[in-house]
């Protein structure tokens, strides 16, 4: 017969509160929900800085598309767009690590890291026959939640690329240029967009639709329901919008989006269908 053995731990040797979030994520993750997670301290940490814009890595949006690591969007003008990274690339490697299993989270901290120094991406591009291997070398990543351009015909770009800390502030700012240059129409540029701090998404409603319109419904454990309502600060509410949407819109991307849909007849999406979405979470490295 087999003999088993195990291994006992002392009570010195185990950690209780590493012991807590494991069993936080295990719960979490038995949901299988990919929108659900759970950050401890340091990685909320790291989360607080995506939404500050500013930290050092290649600066690309990495998600988790068909179970394989994908990078979403190169950011433009960072390292891993110069690099020759491409929207769309799965990345089989990390450093030669296979990132099969690897969690976005995990992914994140292979690749961030100090200003000069390298990371090594082996990536598998539609139309090759053959992965490729791409070295990026890290920088200072400053990612401008709000980019608004005025085109020659009149229409206004706005383009959002994340709902931080200061995104409800920049959206305002470049409203108000909407309305002063007197721009005919509105594009809103929601693709790709993770996400990020729901207040945002309600201020930024607020600035195109009237006072007390339902932007997000929040319901808690006792299954009690809050609605959170616009405040009236409408700055260009009247003017026609058509707001652009893709697989890479989620979290307070959508809450926008939908909220603009729902409250006003002459807003148009253009884009996929929520039923054509794939279950997808996302981060900045």
């Amino acid at each position: 017969m087999g003999s088993a053995s195990c291994e006992i731990f002392s009570a010195n040797e185990l950690d209780s509160t590493k012991l807590v979030y494991g069993a936080i994520k295990g719960m979490l993750a038995a949901t299988d929900d990919p929108y659900t997670t759970f950050f401890d301290p340091e990685e909320n940490k790291i989360f607080e800085e995506d939404l500050s814009g500013t930290f050092e890595g290649i600066g690309a949006e990495i998600g988790i598309k068909d179970k394989i690591l994908t990078i979403v969007a190169p950011l433009e003008g960072m390292p891993a767009e110069r690099a020759g990274l491409r929207s769309g690339d799965k990345v089989l490697k990390i450093n030669d690590e296979e990132t099969s299993g690897m969690s976005v989270e995990e992914a994140r901290d292979k690749m961030r890291g100090k200003k000069g120094t390298e990371v090594k991406l082996t990536v598998f591009r539609e139309g090759d026959r053959e992965t490729r291997d791409i070295t990026v070398r890290r920088d200072v990543i400053n990612v401008k939640s709000v980019k608004l351009t005025i085109r020659d015909d009149g229409i206004a770009l706005l383009k959002v690329n994340t709902f931080g800390d200061d995104t409800a502030r920049e959206f305002s700012n470049a409203v108000k240029e909407v309305a002063s240059r007197k721009a005919r129409g509105l594009i809103l540029d929601l693709r790709d967009n993770p996400g990020g701090r729901l207040d945002a998404a309600i201020d930024m409603a607020s600035a195109l639709l009237p006072k007390g319109k339902v932007v997000v419904i929040e319901e808690d454990s006792d299954r009690k329901k809050s609605e959170r309502l616009t405040s009236g600060k409408t700055l260009i509410g009247n003017l026609p919008t058509v707001i652009l949407i893709n697989e890479g819109s989620a979290s307070a991307s959508e809450i926008l989006a939908a909220a603009l849909r729902e409250n006003r007849d002459d807003i148009r999406l253009v884009g996929k269908n929520l039923s054509e979405k794939v279950p997808f979470r996302s981060s900045f490295r």
